[in-house]
């Protein structure tokens, strides 16, 4: 589709493709400049959601080696919600150990809900605070 006016983004603004199944994620391989993931519904464990996270990014690098794309040139989104997202609040620790096994298996960026919970806003405000900022430089644990 064209637009105008054109976008001010060169070449064109970035895409991101949310994607768990693997036709997606074949679309994602060609296309995507970030790949968005989550691992599962809503009672997903924080566990679970990591091991169902690690093989879609195996089977992305895969696709990517297939059609001779590097696959670092995608960057990898996980979207934190349901069972995960309620502990991933519950201290400093949990945080660090549950964003940490993510990170670890390739993904480098995460987006997080505002919490519901009235008992987990001042742990996500310090949180946000004093981790984000350290974990953004590589100096966080």
């Amino acid at each position: 589709a064209y637009m105008y006016p054109s976008p001010i983004q060169k070449p064109r603004p970035p895409i991101t493709i949310a994607a768990m199944g693997k036709r997606m994620l074949k679309i994602a391989a060609q296309f995507a400049d970030t790949w968005n993931s989550l691992g599962g519904d809503w009672n997903t464990p924080a566990e679970k959601m990591l091991k169902k996270t690690h093989e879609r990014n195996e089977t992305l690098n895969q696709y990517c080696n297939e059609i001779g794309r590097n696959p670092q040139a995608i960057n990898r989104s996980f979207l934190f919600f349901g069972e995960c997202f309620n502990s991933i609040f519950e201290s400093e620790e949990n945080f660090q150990d549950i964003v940490g096994q993510f990170k670890d298996i390739g993904i480098n960026e995460f987006i997080f809900y505002y919490p519901r919970e009235p008992n987990q806003l001042s742990k996500f405000e310090q949180i946000a605070k004093e981790l984000i900022p350290k974990f953004k430089t590589g100096r966080w644990i």
